[in-house]
Parts: C-alpha cells; sequence; structure tokens
C-alpha cells in the first residue's frame, strides 16, 4: 500500500459514514442507534483475485496499515494456501451499516362495510392460458376490505402489483388487507 493510503483510509471512511448516518438520520433514525462495520477488499500486485477483510472502526495510522497487510496475507493464506512477498493493493471499501429499529406497528384495514360489488372496476374477457378466455371481474385493491371474499374468475389490481385469482380459486381479504387464495375444488 502507498505512503498516503492512511489518509485515503481515513478520509473515504468519514465519508462514507457520514453520508450513511446523513441517510439514516433522513429516517428519523438516531445516531446511537446505528451500527458501522468497515470492510476492505485486497489483493496482491497483478493479481484478479482479492480478499475481503474486516477492519477496524477507528482512526487509521501507520501502525494500522502494517496490522491490515498483515491481517490480508493471513486470510489469503488461509483462501488460497500460499501468501506473496508482494505489494498489496486495496481495491474496494465496502460499509456495512446497521440499525436497531422498532417493529414496525401494522395497521389494520378500515372496515366500512362498503358492498364488494362497489369494489369491481370493470369486467373484461381475461385468458388464463390452458383454463381458457373467462369474463372476469376486476377489483380494485385499495377499496377491498377486511372479510370480503370473491372467486375466480377475477383478478385485482393495484399500483404495484396485480393478483389474478384462476377460475375454481377463492380469495378472503384478512384485517391487514393480505389476499389469501385458495381452492374451490380441492385442487392444490
Amino acid at each position: 500500500m502507498k505512503e498516503d493510503a492512511v489518509e485515503v483510509l481515513n478520509e473515504t471512511f468519514r465519508n462514507m459514514e457520514t453520508e450513511a448516518i446523513k441517510n439514516f438520520e433522513k429516517e428519523k433514525i438516531t445516531k446511537e442507534s446505528i451500527t458501522l462495520k468497515r470492510f476492505g477488499s485486497f489483493r496482491y500486485l497483478g493479481q484478479d483475485h482479492s480478499v475481503e477483510i474486516p477492519l477496524r472502526n477507528e482512526n487509521y495510522n501507520q501502525s494500522s496499515i502494517g496490522e491490515i497487510i498483515s491481517d490480508f496475507h493471513n486470510q489469503y493464506e488461509k483462501e488460497f494456501t500460499y501468501r506473496l512477498d508482494s505489494q498489496v493493493d486495496m481495491i474496494q471499501f465496502h460499509l456495512v451499516v446497521f440499525a436497531k429499529i422498532e417493529k414496525p406497528k401494522l395497521q389494520k384495514r378500515r372496515k366500512t362495510g362498503i358492498n364488494i360489488e362497489k369494489t369491481v372496476k370493470e369486467q373484461r374477457k381475461v385468458d388464463f392460458d390452458e383454463q381458457g378466455i373467462h369474463d372476469s371481474k376486476i377489483y380494485d385493491f385499495n377499496i377491498l376490505e377486511p372479510d370480503m371474499e370473491f372467486s375466480g374468475p377475477a383478478i385485482v389490481e393495484d399500483p404495484s402489483t396485480t393478483v389474478v385469482i384462476f377460475p375454481g380459486q377463492k380469495c378472503k381479504v384478512d384485517d391487514y388487507a393480505n389476499l389469501h387464495i385458495t381452492f374451490t375444488n380441492g385442487d392444490k
């Protein structure tokens, strides 16, 4: 590793950590709940394969560089059964960030008593491949309510996904808006 390695290591990890902490703080996660783990990928000069080793979270100095190189030699020898007396290059900085957060509180979907027919956006012909073309109701996921049930053939549309309910299947909405699909004819 070159003489300016200490400065490059310290500055690069400091910048990465500052950016990571800012990103977590934007999500209302405090610095105190964050754990940072540093890693580096190293290789011998001129080689293609590298070894990733954990690095201490510290302000590095020349002594630290010597320890890092020693750790690299040991890990390299473990993985490849030999070591070289050659220049060591750091080729990648890797920062892993963990945060301890509270479990999210899932909210139950509100029940207004709307009739299931009011959740139908339209009816159209849908090709169910081997089961053929069927007239199918197209449901709006965003207004389905807990305990609503309907049978396929049907489609449930949401901006982020489309759920297909095949002929012979039944769908029930639970309290958290999960769709439980079962077979009505005993098939699995």
